[in-house]
Order: C-alpha cells, then structure tokens, then sequence
C-alpha cells in the first residue's frame, strides 16, 4: 500500500517506514494500524490491523476527513483508494472546504475549455 503512494510523491514516514506515509505538504497520510473500535470487522478479534487515511487543513489542525479500512478490506480496494488519494489529478468540487484556502489550486471547468479552445498560448 505504502509502495502505492509513494510512487506517487509521497514518502514514508520517518518513525514508522514500514507502516505509515505521509503527502508531500504533510497535511495527508495513510498508516497501517489498529482498527478503531467503532469500526466493524467480519473478524471480531481485538487488535486486528488496519489502513487508515486523513487529511488536515493545516499540520496540527483537526482533520478534515478520516478512513479507516478493516483488515478484511479487500486489499485491491485499499490500493485504488490509495493510488486515488495520493493522484496529483484535480478533483471537481463544487465547493471548497473551510480552512483550505491557499492549499488548494481552483481550475474552473469553463476556463479550461476555453484555453483548450483558442490553442496553445
């Protein structure tokens, strides 16, 4: 998984190399870890492991999003997952978070065409 998005720019965590990734501005990470208690498994034990993704508007802000995949996740899930978390492509929203503003580049769908439109500039 790790491999998945470091291919991809991200690097591994320096404390946990084995298990943990973080993305270039170090507002994004994914580990492999405990699962969380709230989160179901097919597989009742305690201390099964577990991916588990986040994002935060800034280093040491309350994160913005959380996943967390239970190890009986299909492990080619996770990696789609992964590998679309850690994609340098835009993503069209329709609205931008609160707190991201100069972390996110906005590209109007509109301007877009129309650049495509009149050729190279």
């Amino acid at each position: 998984m790790l491999a998945v998005v470091c291919a991809q720019g991200w690097a591994r965590d320096i404390d946990r190399p084995r298990t943990a990734a973080l993305a270039p501005g170090l507002t994004a990470g994914i580990s492999l870890e405990e699962v969380p208690s709230l989160v179901r498994d097919a597989d009742p034990r305690p201390g099964r492991l577990g991916w588990q993704a986040w994002a935060e508007p800034r280093v040491g802000d309350a994160y913005l999003w959380g996943a967390a995949f239970s190890g009986s996740t299909p492990h080619d899930l996770v990696a789609i997952f992964a590998s679309s978390l850690a994609s340098s492509h835009p993503v069209q929203r329709s609205s931008l978070p609160a707190g991201v503003e100069g972390q996110l580049t906005v590209i109007h769908p509109g301007s877009q065409r129309r650049r495509k439109a009149r050729g190279p500039e």
